[in-house]
């Protein structure tokens, strides 16, 4: 059994990501099941998919010593949650949100045998700890067995459940020190931590990791990871030219990407074709699809038990009930109005269905209030 699993938070720019994901995962014909573990302080509105089970887990984004607020503590704490749970036996494909499929994955591991995409830019030497050398100095005192060599691995990883089930707890140890301990060159905790707080506990628990071509980054060459079946859209797309035309990080749902055929890459190219691909299935099946957002500029004002919002440019402020209140906190430029009501509709226990014209009704006249845009 493979489970390919990915933690998220419960946030609007996880969940375009998320069921980007999910759409890729379907399309290959991916072979188990998709979980998606959302890291949430409300887990009675988790967001829901056509084919990704959700699971909602514990928020563990601000370490519970240091206070530092770090979202990828939700990966290994979310897993053991789950893994301690619901006691799944398996292989584990160990995604990010921001990973997408262009072949299945169909190999299974054993326990103890794991497999990850070499980290090609990481280099191991013969300094401790793991490795890694000076930089790590002073997270040696947090290690143990730290004269064995790391294996540069990362995202996508092959573990089996077993492993994970002794791993995770350490993992989320580990990370915190070296979030608390090592720098950048910039002289800023790490944003890999997570990264290095797994390759550090697969050293300590004797791990050896076989290094296999399962996703590429999207600033590598493709001559180094050729045929790799997964995408990690981790930096931007650019043309031949070196200049970006896409990223995440400035990515509007659900538009369209630029021509696919402007990518420097193949992974580019199909990364963007992807995209489109999604988006006009989305739109064919439901129509334009709608994902209303609160209009940059607006004022907000409370009065009693009332919210005012006063549109750019003008005098005269629009009053919400708590109706039209609970809408527009939610037009994120995201979610569509399905989404909307799907999460009303858990929220105050009525069928989405029933409350969907409503919702599209309010978001009319909070458009026309000059709230909100379209």
């Amino acid at each position: 059994m493979i489970y390919t699993v990915f933690s998220t938070t419960d946030s609007p720019y996880m969940q375009w990501q998320s069921e980007l994901l999910e759409y890729s995962w379907k399309k290959v014909g991916q072979p188990g099941d998709l979980i998606r573990l959302v890291s949430t302080d409300n887990p009675g509105s988790v967001p829901q998919h056509k084919y990704a089970r959700t699971v909602a887990t514990r928020q563990w984004k601000i370490h519970p010593f240091t206070g530092d607020d770090y979202a990828p503590y939700n990966k290994p704490s979310s897993l053991v949650e789950w893994i301690y749970r619901e006691r799944p036996n398996g292989t584990l494909l160990l995604l990010d949100p921001d990973c997408v499929f262009r072949q299945p994955v169909e190999r299974e591991v054993a326990p103890g045998k794991p497999v990850g995409q070499h980290w090609i830019d990481l280099h191991i030497g013969d300094e401790p700890p793991f490795g890694l050398g000076n930089t790590f100095d002073k997270v040696r005192p947090y290690c143990v067995n730290d004269s064995r060599a790391a294996d540069p691995v990362m995202i996508p990883n092959l573990i089996h459940t077993r492993d994970m089930q002794r791993i995770g707890l350490r993992w989320l140890e580990l990370t915190g020190a070296v979030r608390q301990h090592a720098r950048n060159r910039e002289d800023n905790p790490m944003w890999e931590s997570d990264m290095f707080g797994f390759i550090m506990v697969s050293a300590e628990y004797g791990l050896k990791s076989e290094r296999g071509a399962l996703g590429i980054c999207t600033n590598w060459s493709p001559e180094r990871v050729k045929n790799a079946p997964i995408i990690h859209y981790c930096q931007a797309i650019v043309d031949r030219d070196g200049k970006d035309i896409w990223s995440k990080g400035s990515y509007r749902p659900w538009d369209r990407a630029p021509d696919p055929s402007l990518a420097a890459e193949d992974y580019g190219r199909d990364l963007l074709a992807l995209v489109n691909e999604y988006v006009d299935q989305q739109v064919s099946a439901e129509g334009a699809v709608l994902r209303p957002r609160r209009r940059p500029g607006v004022t907000r004002r409370h009065r009693a038990d009332e919210i005012e919002l006063l549109a750019p440019g003008s005098d005269q402020a629009h009053v919400l009930n708590s109706s039209a209140e609970a809408i527009w906190e939610l037009c994120d430029g995201e979610r569509s109005l399905e989404a909307i009501a799907e999460d009303l509709g858990r929220r105050f226990e009525v069928a989405p269905e029933q409350i969907l014209g409503d919702i599209e009704a309010g978001v009319r006249a909070l458009e026309e209030a000059g709230v909100l845009e379209l």
